[in-house]
């Protein structure tokens, strides 16, 4: 009997494989250049970690600005407790209550609008971000079509 059979899946060489820019750099297309097309992916994956760094720290800011403001919330309640507790009549309590209810829903409207505002700005900076990549991104795709070659 002849040799037994082999699985090629099994005795393929994966490794080959792992490295992409030797794979696309053997890849040839007449007209196309394929060094280029890899430089403009390197540019698109650029583009994506400064998008992830700008929503991470905005979300780090934001979360500290949380617990900031968590921090004073806590402090402040204290001091209204005291207040409240230390008036000496019925209505004065209820008085101070209502003023404390007052200020902590000010201050609550004005936080959120804080929030809003900080994740607007991570929004325009990334829709910003990824509105020029796209731009530079379908200009250097157009570079890439010689002359002669229909698209």
């Amino acid at each position: 009997m002849s040799k037994s059979a082999t699985n090629p899946v099994i005795e393929a060489n994966f490794k080959k494989l792992a490295d992409t820019s030797k794979v696309l750099s053997e890849f040839k297309m007449p007209g196309f250049d394929m060094n280029a097309l890899m430089e403009i992916q390197r540019k698109n994956v650029e583009a994506i970690t400064a998008i992830n760094q700008t929503v991470f720290e905005s979300l780090q800011s934001l979360a500290q600005r949380q617990v900031e403001l968590m921090q004073q919330g806590i402090q402040e309640a204290a001091k209204l407790m005291n207040t409240a507790m230390s008036a000496p009549t019925l209505q004065e309590k209820v008085g101070c209550h209502a003023e404390a209810s007052k200020g902590v829903v000010e201050k609550c409207m004005a936080n959120a609008r804080d929030a809003a505002e900080t994740l607007a700005k991570c929004n325009s900076q990334t829709m910003e971000t990824v509105s020029h990549r796209m731009t530079d991104g379908l200009e250097e795709l157009r570079g890439l079509m010689k002359p002669g070659i229909a698209a």
